[in-house]
């Protein structure tokens, strides 16, 4: 029986390793076919917003340090998406629901895409790739799913900390959310 174990053991582990891995993959190319749909919107609206906020936030980067950014976050809208959200390291995307700009103004528009730069400028999505590949490794451990939320809990915590750091008005960026979750 002893010598079963180690045996058995790396099976439980393979097999594991491999359903998370599975079960990852087939969640990127959901993702990636979701963005292959997507078009670019027929109003600029929203794209000159979001260039105004690159603009501005390489602004004020470029001042602290003498790193810059080079990628221009692609704005796609999609029709199966319910929230915004960014896409890719290399390349990002901000998938954006194709309603959701007829019911927000300027300003409820300006605090989400903030939210979602501060995404791209903080290289959330390399950090989360990196920990998925250790969670993938480490699947048997709870205190690694742990970490994951807590570390998507601070994410999302300094991004919002982000849009209210210049002097943005937290009412209008917690009304942007409300209209948001609404119309999910």
């Amino acid at each position: 029986m002893d010598e079963w174990l180690p045996a058995f053991l790396v099976l439980i582990w393979a097999l594991g390793f491999t359903t998370v891995l599975l079960t990852r993959y087939a969640r990127w190319k959901q993702l990636s076919k979701m963005l292959e749909r997507s078009v670019r919107p027929e109003s600029v609206r929203g794209v000159e917003i979001l260039r105004r906020i690159e603009n501005a936030t390489k602004a004020r980067t470029r001042t602290r340090t003498r790193t810059r950014t080079r990628t221009r976050t692609r704005f796609l809208v999609s029709n199966e998406f319910l929230e915004p959200g960014v896409f890719g390291i290399f390349r990002p995307a901000l998938l954006w629901p194709a309603q959701l700009s007829d019911r927000l103004e300027d300003a409820h528009l300006e605090a989400i895409l903030a939210h979602e730069v501060a995404h791209v400028q903080r290289h959330d999505n390399l950090v989360a790739l990196i920990h998925m590949i250790v969670e993938t490794i480490f699947w048997f451990h709870p205190f690694d799913w742990w970490i994951e939320r807590k570390m998507v809990e601070e994410r999302e915590r300094a991004c919002d900390e982000a849009v209210l750091r210049p002097g943005s008005r937290a009412e209008i960026y917690a009304d942007s959310m409300l209209k948001v979750s609404r119309s999910a």
